[in-house]
């Protein structure tokens, strides 16, 4: 027996109807039409390896000088204070974006051009702990 797997995608109202459409005309379940689909796209795609091979790294174009936003958070730990739980995105001089969730923050700079974002934690409590970038 073939083992089956959840999936879950997001349609617009028109996507939608069309899939239920040709589900009903063509006396199928919406499922068997989706597998349909998904079977003419990949004819002749090549086959997963059952061990694929690690994720590459993205890398940037040329190294990253970090050195004005470290001096940056060591001269202004108390503009961090409304900041605290969250992660921030320091770029040059300033602070370009923050928020609790990192994945999303990330996108967010990366859309506002920022291609390698330097991110710090800014614990809830005060440390005397080094602040360092990611």
């Amino acid at each position: 027996m073939k083992r089956s797997t959840h999936l879950s995608i997001r349609l617009t109202e028109e996507e939608r109807e069309a899939l239920e459409q040709t589900a009903l005309q063509e006396d199928l379940s919406i499922a068997q039409v989706v597998r349909r689909g998904i079977r003419e796209v990949t004819k002749g795609a090549p086959r997963q390896r059952s061990h694929p091979e690690k994720p590459r790294l993205r890398k940037a174009s040329k190294p990253v000088d970090r050195d004005i936003e470290a001096r940056w958070l060591s001269e202004h730990q108390a503009d961090l204070e409304a900041y605290r739980s969250e992660w921030v995105v320091v770029e040059g001089e300033g602070i370009a974006a923050h928020g609790t969730n990192l994945k999303t923050l990330v996108q967010e700079t990366r859309r506002m051009g920022i291609e390698i974002p330097y991110v710090v934690w800014v614990p809830r409590e005060k440390t005397n702990a080094v602040m360092m970038g990611l």
